[in-house]
């Protein structure tokens, strides 16, 4: 929890600090952070004009928070109801009292929720080349009440602000708002960039914390792995863990980390996740079964550990732009196997469906237990399989090294 401290607590700060798990951290106006920060505000009807000014004091409130300056932090501002008006250009404004002024002056429109609409302007107008600035950190912060017209267009577009670098913090007010949905608006972790109040009136409340949010956050920097330099991937790493010694679920996070740690993740161009299974349903209760030989029955048809419902998770949200996935990167998957499938059929039918939507599927076969030519049908080509004799192997850094040559060869 945050809550507002009047006066600084650290030497050479402006007096705008909070408590934060009790040790105090001053704002500062982000001096040493410069940043690009644009609010987006909902005009549409079902905000009543109190409202709309108690919106609009809301971002007085971040701004006062903040060193206005063009050496430092910037602000713009931007409406939307049926479509997106652009109200106050990044750098518009060069001191505060003018770019407050400007704020409250901001007019009230009313209309429909597009905010689909009022993102796509956010990212083409608000944050438009020429008027943000170079390697500095760009902030859109997502003010609504109600849902949107076209979820699935909201979707894309904040997707498309997320794949520019644009960090994206979604407000919800009151009752009628789709949380889900602040949820795909948001950037990453989801805990930190969504924020909901009850009402209008305490949206003020969120200042601090948000002000403090702001300046914590930094421009991607360029990184020096090569993986994935030239083209956009999608990378998802695959494994049943209910069907694996934690011992060796160890051993593939260990390998997963060291991959990652070679993907050109900063540039923006690599996302990576992971798709595992981490316990089989199948419990039996103490009080569901009298006879010993329902109970063995039952207990008989328990469903087997299967890598069937990972690749079925994997096709259906894997790569869901509400998800993170983009529309123009390469779908990549990295999927461990260390025995045969089953049930086999359902697991290639699986596999065969992923390939049809353009997934590439690498298969690292592990031990000795597999049916290889299960794991040829598995992977979209046999250049695209990886043989180890144990988990132990995923430890090893030459092996670690001929993996991402000959998964890298084409990012």
């Amino acid at each position: 929890m945050h809550s507002a401290a009047t006066k600084t607590q650290n030497e050479g700060c402006e007096p705008h600090c909070a408590f934060k798990h009790f040790v105090f951290f001053c704002v500062a106006g982000c001096k040493d952070n410069p940043a690009d920060i644009y609010f987006l505000l909902d005009c549409s009807s079902s905000v009543w004009i109190v409202d709309y000014d108690k919106q609009l004091e809301f971002v007085v409130s971040l701004v006062n928070h903040f060193h206005i300056d063009p050496n430092a932090t910037r602000v713009g501002l931007g409406i939307f109801s049926d479509d997106f008006r652009p109200v106050i250009d990044i750098g518009g404004y060069p001191d505060k009292d003018t770019l407050i002024r400007a704020i409250r002056a901001t007019p009230y429109l009313s209309g429909n929720t597009y905010t689909d609409k009022g993102l796509r302007g956010l990212r083409t107008q608000g944050f438009r080349s020429g008027v943000v600035r170079p390697n500095v950190t760009k902030i859109g912060v997502v003010v609504t009440d109600g849902r949107s017209r076209h979820r699935s267009n909201t979707v894309a577009e904040a997707t498309l602000a997320r794949e520019e670098n644009i960090w994206l913090f979604a407000i919800g007010v009151g009752d009628n708002v789709d949380k889900e949905e602040l949820s795909t608006i948001a950037s990453q972790p989801k805990d930190q960039f969504v924020f909901h109040v009850a009402s209008f009136s305490i949206l003020g409340t969120l200042a601090h914390t948000l002000a403090i949010s702001t300046c914590n956050l930094h421009q991607p920097q360029a990184d020096s792995a090569v993986c994935g330099q030239k083209t956009k991937a999608d990378i998802l790493f695959v494994y049943n863990g209910a069907a694996m010694s934690s011992r060796d679920v160890g051993k593939v996070r260990e390998f997963t980390r060291h991959a990652a740690g070679e993907f050109s993740m900063a540039s923006g161009n690599v996302r990576a996740g992971v798709i595992s299974e981490g316990c089989q349903g199948g419990d039996i209760e103490l009080s569901q079964y009298i006879r010993k030989e329902d109970f063995v029955k039952a207990l008989v048809n328990q469903p087997q550990p299967s890598l069937s419902p990972l690749l079925k998770k994997l096709r259906l949200q894997g790569y869901d732009p509400a998800r993170g996935g983009r529309r123009f990167a390469m779908k990549m998957a990295v999927v461990f196997v260390d025995d045969v499938m089953t049930p086999r059929d359902d697991v290639l039918y699986e596999a065969l469906l992923l390939k049809y939507d353009d997934v590439l599927i690498h298969v690292m076969a592990i031990g000795t237990n597999y049916d290889m030519s299960e794991i040829k049908q598995l992977a979209t080509s046999q250049t695209h399989i990886t043989q180890l004799a144990s988990y132990d192997d995923l430890l090893d850094e030459k092996i670690r090294k001929q993996f991402l040559d000959k998964f890298c060869e084409h990012l």
